[in-house]
């Protein structure tokens, strides 16, 4: 099992891009990362704090679609405050 962070892409394409209009104004976006191609997220954690923060960051899980002994990990910058959430795997 591999367990890598994911990089900064700037050249590569992508599909869409999800957008949040509901959020607060404070805080700062980071660059967008992205998993190795062909590799699809299996499961999830979610990066919180007990204030009144809400979400501050995710992570993904992906593996190949019929491999999942291989594993790459790309998440947001969380913050400093916070724990992750146990992982809410996908089913096969």
């Amino acid at each position: 099992m591999s367990n890598q962070q994911g990089a900064v892409v700037a050249s590569r394409s992508y599909t869409s891009v999800l957008n949040v209009t509901n959020g607060e104004r404070c805080g700062t976006w980071r660059g967008p990362e992205m998993g190795l191609d062909q590799f699809f997220a299996i499961d999830f954690s979610t990066w919180g704090d007990d204030d009144d923060t809400a979400m501050n960051g995710i992570r993904l899980i992906c593996s190949k679609v019929r491999d999942r002994s291989l594993t790459y990990t790309v998440e947001s910058h969380p913050g400093h405050w916070g724990d992750w959430s146990l992982p809410q795997y996908c089913p096969e």
